[in-house]
């Protein structure tokens, strides 16, 4: 080791220049397992880095899991309800009476009912009814019919999927969007909180 006062070479051992009694210095690179021990004790534990993940999926995943059940539900639905018209005809049928009203549990305020619609094919009436029930006033007084042409009194009346695939995709684009900047954010939360604690 070369001496920084008089360019002496020393051996790597010693502490002072054996000419001029300079002190020497040491490499630097022996105190790294010490930094990297530091570096391994103060950085956030593995908890710290998923929490803001778990605490986001509690929160908006049976929102997510509702949203997508009704979707597929609905789509599933439509899908067969073509497939179940596809070489039906269709006509006008009008609202004509309502059967087995009834009120949902607990609820005294909204009548459920079955609907009746009549409607008429090469002179002679027939009638028809939607698959659910629902309150009174969301019955239309006129619905399209759509029956076989070989046996009219064979019809579908198509539900309203349209709206609640609409609907359950809206829910379920704003749950996704929503849990993805919440789990960001609470990430960011928690680690500079811990950051905090330890005093890093």
């Amino acid at each position: 080791m070369k001496c920084p006062n008089c360019g002496m070479e020393n051996p790597s051992n010693n502490m002072r220049c054996g000419n001029c009694g300079t002190p020497l210095v040491q490499p630097q690179n022996q105190e790294m397992p010490e930094t990297t021990q530091i570096n391994q004790t103060t950085s956030p534990p593995k908890i710290t880095k998923w929490l803001g993940v778990i605490i986001t999926a509690v929160i908006f995943l049976p929102f997510i899991t509702a949203a997508a059940i009704i979707l597929i539900i609905s789509t599933i639905g439509m899908t067969q309800e073509q497939k179940e018209i596809e070489n039906y005809a269709n006509t006008t049928a009008t609202l004509n009476d309502f059967y087995d009203c009834y009120y949902s549990e607990g609820d005294r305020t909204d009548e459920l009912c079955s609907a009746e619609y009549q409607y008429i094919v090469d002179g002679k009436n027939y009638k028809a009814s939607p698959k659910q029930a629902s309150d009174k006033d969301t019955f239309e007084q006129e619905v399209t019919v759509y029956y076989n042409p070989n046996n009219p009194s064979e019809t579908v009346i198509p539900a309203s999927y349209n709206y609640t695939i609409i609907a359950s995709a809206i829910i379920l684009v704003a749950a996704v969007i929503g849990a993805i900047i919440v789990g960001i954010t609470l990430t960011h939360k928690i680690k500079n909180y811990y950051k905090e604690e330890q005093g890093l």
